[in-house]
């Protein structure tokens, strides 16, 4: 929950502390398996943490930046 605050809203002004920098808050496929939970993370434009996706969202324009919380699980 501490990730989705920090990196998923403006609630800590992450935007007034890093301009320029966008960041997009990735989480296990797993947890998209889910329907409700998964309708509820996409909803916040939470990604899956596969290489796939991280190159995607690194190679997507100047700025954009992954947040990956490990530990808990093999990532």
């Amino acid at each position: 929950m501490g990730a989705l605050c920090t990196f998923g809203t403006e609630g800590l002004n992450f935007s007034k502390r890093f301009p320029g920098i966008k960041p997009v808050l990735m989480t296990l496929q797993s947890n998209f398996q889910l329907p409700i939970y998964r309708d509820y993370i996409m909803a916040h434009g939470i990604v899956s943490v596969s290489k796939a996706s991280c190159e995607y969202v690194l190679n997507s324009g100047p700025g954009n930046s992954i947040a990956i919380v490990v530990g808990g699980a093999q990532e």
